[in-house]
């Protein structure tokens, strides 16, 4: 199973914690996306 996030703030952050620490999956299988700049500039 792969996890995706789009956006690392603190709820992320937190979610990714307790995945991690409760081994529902590896690390690997964490995606994310982190991009302000292309975000904002479609509004």
């Amino acid at each position: 199973m792969v996890i995706g996030f789009i956006g690392l703030g603190n709820m992320a952050k937190a979610m990714i914690g307790g995945i991690l620490s409760k081994h529902i999956v590896a690390p690997e299988d964490i995606i994310s996306r982190r991009d302000r700049e292309r975000v904002s500039g479609a509004f």
